[in-house]
C-alpha cells in the first residue's frame, strides 16, 4: 500500500488514486477501475482535510454517488453495478444513508468506505456507527448538492474531469454541520497499541494515546467513547510517572476478554464498551483516577 507521505508525493489525489487503480487484477473492467479511482481519490483527499498521525487502512465518508458517477464517466446504473463488484472484491462497502428531515425518514446521500490497499488487507465493512451518524446538515448539504450538479452539468460541457473532481472534492469534504464526526477510519496495530503508551515519551505520549484510544473504540465498537478511553489512558499515564503501578496490561487483559470471551459467547451483548467499563470499576485504581 502507498503510504501517507507516498500518496501526497504522487501529486493531485487523482494521480495517486489512478496509480492504485492500475493495481487492479487485469480482468477488473473499465468502469469499476473508473469508480474505484474516485472514490480512492476521495479518501486521499479526506486523510489529508483529517491530516490523520495514524495511517488508516480503510477511510469512511459520506458523499452523493451522482457526484460521483458524474466524474467517472458513467450513469448511476453502471455506477451501482461497478459498486457491486467492488464490494464482491472487499474494497469497497457502501449503503444510502437515512435520517429524519422534517418529520420523516429521507436520503442523505450515501456512505463509502474504501480500503486503501487494494491487494491485501480486510474487507471495506461499514459499521452501525457510521450508518447512524448524521453526516450533514440535510438542508444545507440538499442546497449544496443542487449547486454543485449546476455546476457539474457546465462543467460537462467543458469536458474536465479535474474540474468535475474539485466540485465533488468541495461537496464531499465540507459536512455543513458542526458535530463531531465519527471515526471514520482502522487502524494498525490494533490493542497491541495500549502496550506501547507506558514507554511513550515527549510529544510522543499524546499520539501514542490518542492511537491506544481510538483502537480501543474500534475494537469494541465504540467510538462515542473514545474521549472517555483517553482520559483513562491519560490518567494511567500520570499515574505510572507519578511512581504508581503500571496498569495498562490490566486494562488490555480485560478488554481482550471482552472481544475474545464475551462478545463470541453473549449473544445479543449490545454495548462491549460498557462492559469493559463496568469491570474496570471494580479496580481501585479506576475509582481514583475518575475521581482527580
Amino acid at each position: 500500500m502507498m503510504r501517507y507521505l507516498e500518496l501526497v508525493e504522487a501529486g493531485s489525489a487523482l494521480e495517486a488514486a489512478q496509480v492504485i487503480s492500475n493495481k487492479l487484477p487485469d480482468n477488473t473492467l473499465g468502469s469499476v477501475r473508473k469508480l474505484y479511482t474516485v472514490l480512492y481519490a476521495l479518501s486521499v483527499d479526506v486523510i489529508q482535510e483529517k491530516a490523520y498521525r495514524a495511517i488508516p487502512t480503510h477511510v469512511t465518508y459520506h458523499s452523493s454517488l451522482s457526484l460521483i458517477a458524474a466524474v467517472a464517466g458513467m450513469n448511476r446504473i453502471t455506477a451501482w453495478r461497478s459498486l457491486a463488484k467492488l464490494k464482491a472484491m472487499g474494497l469497497v462497502d457502501w449503503r444510502s444513508h437515512k435520517c429524519m428531515f422534517r418529520g420523516r425518514a429521507s436520503n442523505s446521500g450515501t456512505v463509502f468506505q474504501v480500503r486503501l490497499d487494494p491487494l491485501q488487507g480486510t474487507r471495506a465493512k461499514l459499521s452501525y456507527d457510521d450508518l447512524k451518524h448524521q453526516w450533514k446538515d440535510l438542508e444545507r448539504a440538499a442546497r449544496a448538492k443542487r449547486l454543485s450538479c449546476q455546476v457539474m452539468q457546465h462543467i460537462t460541457i467543458l469536458e474536465s474531469k479535474s474540474l468535475k473532481y474539485e466540485v465533488l472534492k468541495s461537496y464531499t469534504l465540507k459536512p455543513y454541520t458542526d458535530i463531531n464526526p465519527v471515526i471514520p477510519y482502522r487502524l494498525q496495530p490494533s490493542l497491541e497499541s495500549l502496550l506501547s503508551v507506558p514507554h511513550s515519551q515527549g510529544r510522543q505520549v499524546a499520539e501514542s494515546i490518542n492511537t491506544a484510544a481510538v483502537s480501543l473504540a474500534m475494537a469494541l465498537q465504540d467510538s462515542k467513547s473514545v474521549d472517555l478511553y483517553r482520559k483513562v489512558l491519560w490518567a494511567l499515564k500520570k499515574r505510572l510517572n507519578a511512581g504508581e503501578s503500571d496498569e495498562f496490561h490490566t486494562v488490555y487483559l480485560q478488554v481482550n476478554r471482552v472481544i475474545k470471551a464475551d462478545i463470541p459467547e453473549w449473544t445479543g451483548l449490545r454495548s462491549p464498551g460498557a462492559l469493559l467499563v463496568s469491570r474496570l470499576k471494580k479496580f481501585d485504581w479506576y475509582q481514583d483516577i475518575m475521581t482527580v
